[in-house]
């Protein structure tokens, strides 16, 4: 469920600031991995260990922003 909730969060700022939309948009197919130091390794990866699930929420969002959706 928090992943789901992470992609409406990720929806909502992405299209309320059209800016960063775009950068995001701009990317292209480039895989995007969320690289921490903090030692989150559901939410990124550290030290080329983790789930990476924010950078998979990102690149739906990017699929959805590619697509035309706003929510």
């Amino acid at each position: 469920m928090r992943l789901d909730v992470m992609e409406d969060i990720q929806m909502e700022k992405f299209t309320q600031y059209p800016d960063l939309g775009r950068k995001l948009v701009a990317t292209g197919d480039a895989e995007l991995e969320y690289n921490n130091t903090c030692g989150d390794t559901f939410w990124g990866i550290v030290d080329g260990e983790g789930e990476n699930h924010l950078g998979k929420v990102l690149m739906k969002v990017r699929a959805r922003l590619k697509e035309g959706q706003s929510s």
